[in-house]
């Protein structure tokens, strides 16, 4: 019940800014007004027609029930002046004299069409024991929902997937937890469990204590790797889904909020498309929980100014 209420609460309830609370009150008083001038309307109709009380009309006893329903009326006003201002789940921007569009939506990306990326650690460890996996993350997600008592099929995938293209470690370190070989930032593998396809993607250093490390640098460098990767060695889809990558480590700075990584994965797939496109729509998945964090409306502001300096 949770998972449904919040979403809910944060598209229609909560982060009322001045703006926000002038445009809810003119869609009520315009909703308000259109109401009263449909119900003179009605009653001026309804006055044409006698009824077997010469002392009421039909307008009389319409105006009566309408004045006995009044709470339902005002609710159901004020509903729709909510679900009028409520904050969009999905921002579509098409780039300038091509098929090509980001789009920025507050989903679960498990149930999205297309392929999907997965940031994960440089040992493309697998174990959900000691933490080592942390199941509510995406990367563990993925686990539980597809690979659940097989995660041997995984590491088959994984290992395959790197062999194919050519990846090798690029250290090895036995005090390591977990798996013992290292790759590089943006080493890519696909995984497709149940007809679903995913790149694997490291974005995160894997420490001896079992902790994930991550540093700015580190996601620049993921994006350039993975846009290379997909036309070069991926399946072609229509879309890619992608989520806001390294908010659920806390160790990036402060400065990298939800709203600047959005932002990089925006500049970054703009920047690449201007030399070729290997997907006709971008689709940023944020967590319906993430919405406070978010503002679609400067982000869309963001990606078309991008869009002209890139596609002039």
């Amino acid at each position: 019940m949770k998972k449904i209420l919040k979403p809910i609460e944060y598209f229609f309830v909560v982060n009322y800014t001045i703006p926000r609370i002038w445009s809810f009150l003119k869609t009520f008083l315009f909703l308000l007004g259109a109401s009263w001038t449909l119900i003179e309307l009605t009653s001026w109709i309804l006055d044409a027609f006698p009824t077997e009380d010469t002392n009421k009309t039909y307008s009389d006893l319409f105006r009566n029930w309408l004045i006995s329903e009044k709470y339902y009326a005002l609710t159901l006003l004020t509903l729709a002046s909510f679900y009028r201002n409520r904050k969009k789940i999905s921002t579509v921007i098409s780039v300038n004299g091509s098929d090509l569009e980001i789009e920025f939506k507050f989903c679960d990306i498990y149930k999205q069409k297309g392929a999907t990326v997965l940031p994960l650690m440089d040992t493309f460890d697998t174990s959900l024991d000691n933490n080592l996996v942390d199941s509510n993350s995406l990367h563990g997600q993925l686990i539980t929902k597809y690979y659940s008592g097989k995660v041997t099929n995984l590491d088959t995938e994984i290992t395959t997937s790197l062999q194919r293209v050519g990846y090798t470690p690029t250290s090895t370190s036995q005090s390591l937890p977990g798996k013992k070989d290292k790759y590089d930032i943006g080493t890519t593998a696909i995984a497709q469990p149940n007809s679903k396809y995913f790149y694997l993607t490291v974005l995160t250093t894997m420490t001896d204590s079992g902790n994930v490390t991550i540093q700015p640098e580190y996601i620049v460098d993921f994006l350039a790797n993975l846009w290379q990767f997909i036309p070069q060695h991926g399946r072609t889809h229509k879309i890619v889904n992608i989520p806001i990558i390294g908010k659920g480590i806390n160790r990036l700075p402060a400065e990298y909020t939800h709203q600047r990584i959005a932002q990089e994965i925006a500049n970054s797939f703009i920047t690449t498309s201007g030399q070729g496109t290997f997907c006709q729509k971008l689709r940023i998945c944020i967590y319906p929980y993430d919405a406070k964090y978010i503002d679609t409306k400067k982000l869309t502001e963001y990606i078309k100014h991008l869009i002209e300096y890139n596609f002039k």
